[in-house]
């Protein structure tokens, strides 16, 4: 399996995204497998990377959008699970004709995961190609999470002062789903299990940002700031390495009554150790020789207001 996502990095004091860095995802050794980086206007894409045999590529609904994209991996060595929006691709029957979508979505049984097959069409570019077929999965969310989807979805068009379509508030209560897999060895549960996985990419992302502070662009000049962030790719590639052999593997469901890895903790651990092996050791002799020559550059600049340290002898 791939995860594929990217992520957006500000330069220091810009209000808006600079670079955007694309990244692949192994979830079963739990490491980065590609990157690209590109500046802001380079749109996600499902088929950037190289494709491999027998490789499941995951994507969000961002990825689901460029039917030209779906078709190179729907046409070549790997498989894909895509989400998808229910107007986000045009969606026809296997005479041509339009698919009606919210009529697939009615007909579900109460809380029932439901499936067909489609044909997606060229959204009127014919360069991408005639239309090709797909299976298109429908995971009816529970009660309570259709729930937050469709309050989440009108909170953000509520702030964005739009109007939310009665079919598209309907449709938030489903999880759709285009992929490649064959129905006979995957079914409908099983892919959507697959495509769970697809969080690990972003907790991936989230360690990078918190631990690493890939978000903290410090350069503006462009051959600066791609020098800063692939300084920061190299360590977070070299942790994964030092990391993966800790691991349990194949991962195991957590055990409540067991103490089980947090990659977090172990991550945060490895970055220590290596700005340590980095900067080498320093004595506590050394250490508060230099904290003493240093202390000027410590002070604070003149200010108004008293210092609190030195309130009680002012």
């Amino acid at each position: 399996m791939r995860l594929v996502d990217g992520t957006a990095i500000s330069a220091p004091g810009g209000g808006s995204a600079e670079w955007r860095l694309h990244m692949g995802y192994d979830p079963h050794i739990c490491q980065f497998t590609d990157f690209e980086l590109t500046d802001s206007r380079d749109a996600e894409r499902l088929d950037r990377f190289a494709q491999t045999a027998d490789e499941i590529r995951i994507a969000d609904r961002g990825f689901g959008s460029r039917p030209e994209c779906i078709r190179s991996l729907a046409f070549g060595e790997a498989d894909y699970i895509v989400r998808v929006h229910w107007r986000g691709l045009r969606w026809l029957t296997a005479e041509g004709m339009r698919f009606d979508m919210m009529g697939f979505l009615r007909g579900l049984d109460c809380g029932k995961n439901g499936e067909t097959t489609v044909m997606i069409g060229n959204s009127g570019n014919k360069k991408a190609g005639a239309p090709f077929p797909a299976r298109l999965i429908a995971v009816s969310l529970p009660p309570e999470k259709a729930l937050i989807s469709k309050t989440r979805l009108l909170s953000e068009n509520r702030r964005k002062g739009r109007v939310v379509q009665a079919e598209t508030l309907e449709a938030a209560g489903h999880v759709l789903l285009l992929t490649s897999l064959p129905e006979d060895e995957y079914s409908a549960e099983q892919v959507a299990d697959c495509y769970r996985l697809r969080w690990q990419i972003e907790l991936a992302f989230k360690r990078l940002k918190s631990l690493l502070h890939l978000d903290a662009l410090r350069a503006k000049e462009p051959e600066l700031a791609k020098a800063w962030i692939f300084a920061n790719l190299l360590a977070a590639f070299l942790i994964d390495d030092i990391i993966q052999p800790s691991l349990d593997f194949p991962p195991e469901v957590p055990d409540p009554k067991r103490r089980t890895n947090s990659l977090w903790r172990i991550t945060k651990m490895v970055i220590w150790s290596l700005q340590v092996a980095i900067r080498g050791t320093v004595s506590l002799t050394a250490y508060k020789t230099q904290l003493k020559n240093a202390r000027h550059r410590l002070n604070e600049a003149p200010r108004r207001r008293i210092l609190q340290m030195v309130q009680p002898l002012s």
